[in-house]
Parts: C-alpha cells; structure tokens; sequence
C-alpha cells in the first residue's frame, strides 16, 4: 500500500514542477538554465514515473530510464556530468519530500529511490 500511495504521489505534477524550479536555480548547471520549465518538468515526470514503476517493481532494472534521460539529454545537449548532477538534485528532492510523508516511516522507500538514482547516475555515465 505505502509503495501505490508513494507512486501516485511522485506521478502528480506537483513534485515535477516544484524539482524543475528548484533546481533551474543551481548554479552548477549551465545548460539547464536555457532549456524551458515545460522541459524540466517533463524529464522530472519521466524519471519520477520510472520510479515508480522501478520501487513497484514494474520495471527491475532502470535500463528504460537511463535510455530516456540519455536520449533527452541528447536532443537537448545537456553535457553527460551535468546531466548526472541533475539527477543528483532530483533524488534529493525526491528524500526531501519522502521524508515528509507519513507512508514511509520506516525510511524503506527512500533507501530504495536512492538505490534508483544510484543504479541510473551509473548507468547514464556508461552510455
């Protein structure tokens, strides 16, 4: 129950929005500041969407979402470091509000987005 209560709530476009702000005032990010917030939050939805799936165990491996944040940071030259730091910043965001919700008392959820975000910060620095 704790994970489709967590999904649904990283799936709304409250989170995306609130990452894409936030994080558009990083000053590591150089390439980012140009793309729109119509972008950012898409890519956030993205990788929020994979996962959730990947926590359900919909997805068991974070292949589909490395192959989609490559391909956006692609068509969108975004540098593959800055692009990891981006994700870095996402899964912050993500342990801040995990760590808000009543759902995931025992920290279980956020352990297992930080394996996620690990696993894909990987993953793309090998693509």
């Amino acid at each position: 129950m704790a994970t489709l209560e967590m999904t649904t709530a990283l799936d709304g476009k409250g989170l995306s929005s609130s990452l894409a702000h936030s994080i558009r005032l990083d000053r590591n990010l150089n390439r980012v500041h140009d793309l729109s917030d119509a972008d950012l939050e898409h890519l956030n939805l993205d990788v929020l969407t994979h996962l959730g799936r990947w926590i359900n165990g919909k997805e068991r491996d974070v292949h589909p979402c490395t192959t989609s944040v490559s391909g956006f940071c692609s068509a969108h030259a975004v540098p593959q470091l800055e692009s990891c730091y981006y994700l870095y910043l996402i899964r912050e965001g993500v342990t801040e509000f995990l760590r808000h919700q009543e759902f995931d008392a025992g920290g279980e959820l956020e352990s297992r987005a930080n394996r996620f975000f690990d696993k894909l910060v990987c993953d793309v620095l090998r693509a």
